[in-house]
């Protein structure tokens, strides 16, 4: 693993990087969920065999020399704009092999890639989209999710999260983890939520374009207690190439199943 240290407006922003030896494809940038930094989706770019990953950081995610500095991002705008910024950065300065990449986008992330599609902000240098447990909008009001942060103690109560999201198909020790799962700090939790909060008003006042020629991979959920998974069909008539794949795991897929998730991807990829 290499870390990379970007200048955004000023701001630290640091990246993961898998380097391959013998890269097949474009590179895949990876776009966190909320609540997650790229220590979670480790496993995940493990499984990706074959592939150059880089996976950033948002402002004020990760640990240590990993994390972002900056004031954490509660618009939906600025998270987009966000995005946009670095993956031309790394590759302007040489960070991805290709002058094309893929992007894998989860959940928040996948929010933020819609969008950027959407406005073409990244057209000639996208050539793939991964959306994984994601859509234009959250299935909820995210009322309930909004009380997991505790303002008196300013802890996210990450244990109530995963009750909210695990089902059947969980494995059974995701109830009994430490929750170094979703392990960015409490600030960057709740503003998290108020930028989900802020992509459904988004939602609603910036509708999608028609005959996109963005080649869509969306991976949904059937139990995601975020999405809705009947959205995915609306979203792919939107895309010429678009392919939709369904599971039956939780909203957490990346991280409870990233063997899964990988194999899904790669398999999807080629």
């Amino acid at each position: 693993m290499k870390r990379i240290e970007l200048n955004i407006d000023n701001n630290k922003v640091v990246c993961v990087k898998k380097c391959c030896k013998n890269v097949k494809g474009h590179t895949l940038v990876i776009l966190p969920g909320a609540t997650t930094e790229n220590v979670d989706y480790y496993l995940l770019m493990c499984y990706l065999k074959g592939i150059e990953v880089i996976i950033i950081n948002n402002l004020a995610h990760g640990r240590g020399k990993y994390e972002s500095i900056g004031t954490a991002l509660t618009k939906a705008n600025d998270l987009i704009n966000f995005h946009v910024k670095v993956i031309k950065k790394l590759i302007d300065l040489g960070y991805c092999s290709t002058s094309k990449i893929d992007v894998l986008a989860y959940s928040l992330g996948g929010m933020s890639l819609i969008n950027i599609i959407n406005r073409q902000s990244l057209k000639g240098v996208l050539d793939t989209a991964i959306i994984l447990c994601s859509d234009c909008k959250t299935a909820n009001d995210l009322i309930e999710v909004e009380g997991l942060y505790n303002k008196e103690t300013k802890t996210f109560n990450s244990k109530k999260l995963l009750n909210l999201t695990i089902t059947k198909e969980s494995p059974w020790y995701l109830k009994f983890s430490p929750m170094k799962l979703l392990s960015c700090n409490s600030i960057s939790s709740i503003a998290d939520i108020y930028l989900c909060k802020s992509f459904n008003e988004l939602a609603e006042q910036e509708p999608l374009r028609n005959n996109i020629d963005t080649k869509i991979i969306d991976i949904t959920s059937k139990d995601d207690y975020f999405f809705d998974e009947n959205n995915a069909e609306n979203l792919g008539k939107h895309f010429d190439d678009f392919t939709l794949i369904r599971t039956k795991r939780c909203h957490l897929l990346p991280i409870e199943a990233p063997k899964m998730t990988a194999n899904l991807i790669l398999n999807a990829i080629k």
